[in-house]
């Protein structure tokens, strides 16, 4: 769960806003075999940001 935050906390700041915690959602775990045979799991997470107020931090 840190990881996928880190994540949308990342992608926000891109575009100078901040994640609305309120809104996360999250979906899965997903079973993905990979091509090696090896099964991994994955989840999808969505939030929505608001314009940061201050620029400079």
């Amino acid at each position: 769960m840190f990881g996928l935050r880190g994540d949308l906390r990342e992608q926000a700041a891109r575009h100078w806003q901040v994640p609305d915690w309120t809104t996360l959602d999250v979906t899965g775990p997903t079973e993905v075999v990979g091509a090696s045979g090896r099964t991994w799991y994955r989840w999808k997470a969505t939030v929505d940001a608001k314009v940061r107020a201050n620029r400079s931090g």
